[in-house]
C-alpha cells in the first residue's frame, strides 16, 4: 500500500497548506469532518483532520478501505443508516457518522496512496458541483504531495552537499554523479551570481550553456518583476544576513513560456568559514500555482451558490410558509362564518394570500436564475475598454505569446452588469483561444458585438487557431476537470467557469470550429437598447 511519493509524509506535523484545502472542503460541502489521509499497508493516517479526534486507525475499519479494496474512482453515500453495506459499518454503529464522500489520492503510478473525504453526523447529499469541487482538492492535494516530495529530495542533497564543503572537487564529483538525473535544479554561483556549475535539467530547461557562454548569471531567465525579489534574496546570503533563503520566481523556460519556480539560495562556506559559494536549487511550481487559482475561482464560484441556496431556504421557510399559513386560516375560518357580508371580506384576503404567494413564488424563480443576486453589484460598464483590460492583462501576463486582435467593439456601448464576472468569462475565453494557435499562422483574435434583439447582446470572440475537434470533445467543452488531452495546457475548468458565470448573468454561451480554420466564440448577454 505505501509508495515511494508519500514516505517522507507519514507521522509528519500537520501541513497548513493541506489545512486549508480541508477547511475549505468542509466548508463548501457543509460537512462535520474532513480529513487527507495516507495509507501505509493496513495503517490509515490523518495528515490533515477537521474535526476527527483519532488520528489514525486500521484501514480495514475505515470506510476509505471500500476506495481502495474496489479501485473506485470515488465513494459516495448520503445515509449510512440506509445501505445495505455500510448499515452496519463501524464508523456507523461506533461513531454516529451518516454520510461519507471521498476521492482518492493517485500517485503518479496511478496507486492508490490515500483519500480525501467529508464525513456528516446527518444524511446529506451533494449536488454535482461540490462532487466536482471535492474532486479538484483530492487533485490539488497531490500536486501538493509530489512538491513536497521535490522539497524533501533538495533537504537531503543540500545535507549531504553542506557534509562535503571541505574538499570542492569531491562535491563536484558528487554533484555530477546524482545531479544531472534530477528533475529539479542544482546549480552554484560565485557571490555576484556568475554560474559555475549547474546540472542538465537546468540547463535544458531554462536554455543554459555556461561552455559558450560561461559569464551567464542565475539571475539570466527571471523575468523583470521578480528580479529585485531575486536579487535581493541573493544578496542576502552572499553577504551572510542570512545563511538561506527561499524565494519563488517568474523565469523565461526554453521554449518560451513563463515558469514558477521555487529557489533556495543557502551559502556554502569554506573551513575558514568564509561564504565563497551560493548553492542554488529549485523545483517547477507551476501546476500547482495555477491549480491554486483556479481552485480559489472554483471556491468563490461554489461559495455564491450556497449562498443562493442559504437564500432560497430563507424563501421557503419564511415567505411561503407564512402565505400557507394565512391561506389554511382563512380557510378554517370560511368553513365557520355564516354572514355572507363577512364571508367575502375573508374570501377578498384568501385572494390576496393567493396572489402575494403568486408574487413571491416568481421571485424565487429569478433568484434561483441568478439574476437578481447581482443586482446591487451590476453597474455601467464600457465593453470595448474592459476587452482592452483583458488583452493587455493577457500580454503582461503572457509576454511570449505571439498573436494579434482587433477589438470590434463600439467604445460606446455600455453594458449594465458585473464587471469581475465579465473580466473572469473574456480572460477565459481569450486564454482558451491561445491554447489553439496553428503552426500555420499567427494568432489573430476579433471580438465583435452585435444587438440581435432589444434584450440580447450577442459577443463573438472569433479566432484563426487549429480548430477544436467538436465530435471528439463538444459533449465535454464546458465540464469541469475535462481538458482537452491533446493540448496540453489545457486545465478543464476555463471554460467551465465561464460558462457558469455567463450563466449567472442571465446570459448563455456556444461554439462553432472548424479544423485549420479556427474557432468562434459567441457569448449572449441581457442588455436592453433603451
Amino acid at each position: 500500500m505505501s509508495d515511494s511519493s508519500i514516505f517522507h509524509f507519514m507521522d509528519t506535523k500537520p501541513s497548513e497548506q493541506l489545512d486549508k484545502l480541508t477547511r475549505l472542503a468542509v466548508k463548501i460541502c457543509k460537512a462535520d469532518i474532513g480529513y487527507i489521509s495516507f495509507f501505509d499497508n493496513d495503517r490509515q493516517w490523518l495528515k490533515s483532520n477537521i474535526g476527527m479526534e483519532t488520528s489514525e486507525f486500521q484501514l480495514s475499519e475505515s470506510i476509505c478501505h471500500y476506495l481502495v479494496k474496489n479501485n473506485l474512482t470515488h465513494l459516495t453515500i448520503p445515509d449510512l443508516s440506509q445501505d445495505d453495506t455500510f448499515k452496519e459499518h463501524y464508523a456507523f454503529k461506533e461513531n454516529g457518522i451518516r454520510f461519507y464522500a471521498g476521492f482518492p489520492l493517485l500517485s503518479n503510478s496511478n496507486q492508490i496512496i490515500g483519500s480525501f473525504c467529508v464525513l456528516g453526523y446527518s444524511p446529506q447529499t451533494l449536488d454535482e458541483l461540490q462532487l466536482e469541487f471535492l474532486q479538484a482538492m483530492a487533485e490539488q492535494t497531490m500536486v501538493l504531495v509530489e512538491s513536497q516530495r521535490l522539497s524533501h529530495q533538495l533537504a537531503i542533497a543540500t545535507e549531504r552537499q553542506e557534509k562535503q564543503v571541505g574538499d570542492s572537487s569531491q562535491a563536484a564529483n558528487y554533484y555530477n554523479s546524482i545531479a544531472n538525473n534530477s528533475t529539479f535544479y542544482i546549480c552554484k554561483t560565485d557571490l555576484k551570481g556568475k554560474l559555475i556549475y549547474c546540472n542538465d535539467f537546468y540547463s535544458r530547461e531554462l536554455n543554459v550553456d555556461i561552455t559558450t557562454h560561461p559569464e551567464t548569471h542565475i539571475f539570466n531567465s527571471i523575468t523583470l518583476e521578480y528580479l529585485k525579489a531575486a536579487t535581493e534574496a541573493f544578496q542576502a546570503v552572499a553577504s551572510g544576513s542570512e545563511s538561506k533563503l527561499r524565494v519563488l520566481l517568474k523565469e523565461t523556460a526554453k521554449d518560451q513560456n513563463i515558469v514558477t519556480n521555487l529557489w533556495d539560495f543557502i551559502a556554502v562556506k569554506n573551513p575558514a568559514n568564509e561564504i565563497v559559494e551560493i548553492l542554488c536549487l529549485g523545483y517547477d511550481i507551476t501546476e500547482l500555482e495555477e491549480n491554486r487559482a483556479q481552485i480559489q475561482l472554483l471556491a468563490d464560484y461554489t461559495a455564491f451558490q450556497n449562498k443562493k441556496i442559504l437564500e432560497y431556504n430563507t424563501f421557503v421557510s419564511h415567505d411561503i410558509r407564512s402565505h400557507v399559513a394565512n391561506a389554511n386560516g382563512i380557510l378554517s375560518l370560511l368553513d365557520i362564518i355564516t354572514d355572507e357580508n363577512e364571508y367575502r371580506q375573508y374570501f377578498k384576503l384568501l385572494k390576496k394570500e393567493i396572489k402575494e404567494t403568486d408574487i413571491t413564488i416568481v421571485a424565487m424563480d429569478r433568484m434561483t436564475s441568478a439574476n437578481v443576486d447581482f443586482e446591487e453589484s451590476k453597474e455601467p460598464v464600457s465593453l470595448y475598454h474592459l476587452i482592452e483590460y483583458v488583452f493587455d492583462l493577457v500580454v503582461r501576463t503572457k509576454p511570449d505569446l505571439v498573436f494579434s486582435y482587433v477589438n470590434k467593439i463600439p467604445e460606446n456601448l455600455i453594458l449594465f452588469s458585473v464587471r469581475e464576472y465579465l473580466e473572469n468569462v473574456f480572460l477565459n475565453v481569450i486564454s482558451n483561444s491561445l491554447k489553439f494557435t496553428s503552426n500555420e499562422r499567427e494568432m489573430k483574435i476579433i471580438v465583435n458585438a452585435l444587438q440581435i434583439s432589444n434584450t440580447i447582446l450577442q459577443i463573438t470572440v472569433r479566432d484563426n487557431g487549429k480548430g477544436i475537434d467538436l465530435a471528439k470533445y463538444g459533449d465535454s467543452l464546458f465540464k469541469i476537470q475535462s481538458p482537452l488531452n491533446d493540448i496540453k495546457e489545457a486545465k478543464g475548468i476555463g471554460l467551465y467557469l465561464a460558462k457558469k458565470q455567463i450563466e449567472a448573468l442571465g446570459g448563455r454561451v456556444d461554439i462553432e470550429s472548424e479544423h485549420e480554420k479556427g474557432t468562434i466564440v459567441s457569448l449572449e448577454l441581457l442588455n436592453y437598447e433603451n
